[in-house]
């Protein structure tokens, strides 16, 4: 389900109509996760005043804890991006166009990274403007990420149409250097996609 949705300030002075889509995806299954995304596209398409951006969690398709499963599941960017633009265009044929961030894993000719992708959609096609690898894989507790993913070794803020910005995921954040870099190259907004598992939760995430 679409779990948040929010107007936040950025867009040439006025606000960026924002949905956060959080949800669990079942492990490893692609189709079942795409299906799920294009009921919450279908949703958020339906409200009268359209949404600018939409945000999903890492690794948004496949589900977080895939170890070695991930050497089957991960795509190269383009494949995956034609995949969830497709999806958008059936589930939202009267609002072709939209600014979407996904986390996935990726193949890059052999070697899997945690990455997430800002993906622009339009009418007649789509345009990935950025490509974030996570830096700063977990190692500890449950986590294990460094025993199946290459490290991400570049870090980019970049232009979108609501003004410049970066993309960390999950660990990214905890370390202060990652934002602080940002900043330094002109990012106004931080997105950060997230599959951390959460505990001592109740109830429904609302509408703010």
């Amino acid at each position: 389900r679409a779990a948040d949705a929010r107007r936040t300030a950025g867009r040439r002075g006025g606000f960026v109509k924002l949905a956060i889509i959080q949800f669990k995806p079942r492990k490893g299954d692609v189709a079942a996760n795409l299906e799920t995304l294009g009921n919450a596209f279908a949703q958020l398409a339906a409200e009268e005043r359209p949404y600018d951006l939409i945000v999903l969690p890492e690794a948004s398709l496949t589900g977080y804890f895939l170890e070695g499963a991930l050497y089957e599941l991960a795509l190269p960017a383009e494949a995956f991006a034609e995949r969830v633009a497709a999806r958008w265009r059936a589930s939202a044929p009267a609002q072709p166009s939209i600014d979407l961030v996904l986390g996935f894993y990726e193949n890059a000719l052999g070697t899997y990274y945690n990455s997430a992708m800002y993906l622009q959609v339009e009418p007649k096609g789509h345009r990935i403007v950025h490509v974030h690898r996570k830096m700063f894989l977990a190692t500890y507790g449950v986590f294990d990420e460094e025993r199946f993913l290459s490290r991400g070794r570049h870090f980019a803020a970049f232009e979108t149409r609501f003004g410049r910005m970066a993309i960390l995921i999950c660990e990214d954040a905890w370390h202060a250097i990652m934002p602080t870099i940002a900043a330094i190259k002109g990012a106004r907004a931080l997105i950060i996609p997230s599959a951390s598992p959460g505990r001592g939760l109740s109830g429904e995430i609302g509408r703010a």
